[in-house]
């Protein structure tokens, strides 16, 4: 620092770089550089502003845009952050009610977009945005029970499933509900059915096995929410 020559810039060694009080009233944004203020200048990892004019920075300076859709914010807020060149920054995605956090896109690093919190290195300035989906809640109250049908001739068993709205899926366009028979991993499709239909019969099956069906309620774009599960005997 000189001030006989009007330059207040902090040199590495001043006593006064995290020094000062970052709850000292008025504190502006910025110093008379327009660097940003509390700024972690000894790299202690503890952000605190220096005493004096200026706000000793070291090092280059990166900028961290952070965005976020619609069910969800940020750790930190949404905005534009900066961070020395060479800091790790930890950004964790907060989904509201009734949403869950789906993935990072922009400057993410090779398979990290579904990573929750990402953590990202200053190498450079970066852009990211985290993606929030609604949920889609799995129907209410599902049932399933064998029974038989006896005709004059033949006799034919029935696998009867029932289900109910999910109160949770309130405000979402539910088109339809989708059934799948499991056998193993493989699933296969039994039936898409209207979202005002609650019940359907898995016809001639047989007496002895054992069914396990899931079952999804599906928005109008075609998504399926989560899973429930159902096993008949």
């Amino acid at each position: 620092m000189a001030p006989a020559n009007e330059d207040y810039h902090l040199q590495s060694t001043s006593p006064c770089i995290d020094k000062g009080n970052n709850t000292a009233p008025s504190l502006p944004d910025k110093d008379y550089d327009g660097e940003p203020r509390i700024f972690d200048g000894d790299q202690d990892n503890t952000p605190t502003i220096d005493i004096g004019a200026d706000e000793f920075i070291g090092v280059p300076l990166q900028y961290l845009t952070i965005e976020s859709t619609s069910g969800g914010s940020t750790i930190p807020q949404p905005g534009q952050h900066v961070y020395a060149q060479g800091i790790s920054v930890q950004i964790t995605a907060t989904p509201e009610a009734d949403y869950r956090f789906h993935e990072w896109t922009g400057d993410i690093p090779a398979g990290k977009k579904q990573d929750n919190p990402l953590v990202i290195s200053m190498g450079s300035n970066k852009s990211i945005k985290a993606h929030f989906v609604r949920i889609i809640y799995p129907p209410s109250g599902v049932t399933g029970q064998k029974v038989m049908n006896r005709s004059l001739s033949q006799v034919e068993y029935i696998n009867v499933l029932k289900w109910s709205v999910n109160p949770n899926n309130q405000g979402l366009a539910i088109s339809q509900y989708r059934i799948y028979v499991l056998d193993g991993a493989s699933r296969t499709l039994l039936a898409e059915l209207s979202s005002n239909i609650f019940e359907f019969w898995h016809r001639g099956v047989s007496k002895d096995r054992i069914y396990n069906y899931v079952i999804y309620a599906v928005n109008d774009n075609s998504q399926e929410g989560d899973p429930v599960y159902l096993t008949v005997q």
